[in-house]
């Protein structure tokens, strides 16, 4: 009887894990949204390239926005391209990356 009552469980865990991987593979599988950009006349597009923009409003977060707007308009850019690492809500964001 104790086999059997395993048996029961190892097929509900195979079942739960297959619904699992099922949905995950479908959930990965859409394909990300296109954005297209009509470049200018002369073919050209205009973008600002922006990494860590500070944090929680501080260390300077709102003077790199400041810049962000005054150079966006003076250049006329088409776009902002963002690098990454914009936001964390930690409180020592270089903790465990080996700055600490």
């Amino acid at each position: 009887m104790m086999a059997l009552s395993g048996n029961k469980n190892m097929a509900a865990a195979m079942c739960l894990w297959l619904a699992v991987v099922s949905f995950i593979s479908h959930r990965t599988s859409a394909e990300l949204r296109r954005f297209e950009q009509p470049t200018r006349g002369d073919g050209t597009l205009r973008f600002l390239v922006v990494g860590d923009w500070g944090r929680k409003g501080e260390f300077n977060q709102s003077q790199v926005a400041f810049q962000m707007g005054r150079i966006g308009e003076e250049l006329d850019i088409d776009f902002v391209v963002s690098t990454g690492d914009n936001w964390c809500i930690c409180e020592k964001p270089w903790v465990g990356r080996g700055k600490d």
